[in-house]
């Protein structure tokens, strides 16, 4: 991963014998295979585009389409799982190894940041994730919606 890329990442520490390895808080592993995921299985269907946002605390990646094939959020922390929605593209991903094995990228997500937090707005509420951003938008412009406090830690308060 380009250090450009995770330069808003806060940085940690490790030991290695006697000297100290700077390391980022968020494992670039885990971005990258999250990532190379979304382009691999996203909705090309829908206008919207991959959207990679990184803090310091945390990365957020979208991409238009909810689960394919009737994976759930549940089947995909349960790992090994390999539906792909667009072959061709994966394939693709693979002949320039940037997919080493199928089914692979989920268990080794959750192996670096066993923590991660996957979110399906969309499809909860059965609509595009470029619907999903219109609505916002519009609920924010009418003064019925607000954000309250930092990307992380805030939250979203209804106004009326």
């Amino acid at each position: 991963m380009k250090e450009a890329a995770i330069k808003n990442i806060h940085i940690g520490m490790r030991l290695e014998g006697l000297y100290r390895k700077d390391v980022p808080k968020i494992a670039t592993e885990a971005m990258r295979e999250a990532i190379i995921n979304a382009f691999c299985h996203r909705d090309y269907r829908d206008p919207d585009y991959v959207q990679v946002a990184v803090y310091k605390d945390r990365v957020e990646i979208r991409n238009p389409g909810g689960l394919f094939g009737g994976i759930t959020i549940a089947d995909l922390r349960k790992g090994h799982i390999s539906k792909r929605r667009n072959p061709l593209i994966a394939d693709l991903f693979r002949r320039i190894e940037m997919v080493e094995a199928w089914g692979r990228g989920m268990p080794l997500i959750l192996e670096h940041e066993p923590d991660v937090k996957f979110q399906e707005m969309a499809k909860e509420l059965g609509i595009s994730t470029t619907a999903v951003d219109k609505n916002i938008e519009k609920l924010k412009a009418k003064g019925l919606l607000k954000r309250v406090g930092p990307d992380k830690g805030g939250h979203w308060e209804v106004l009326q």
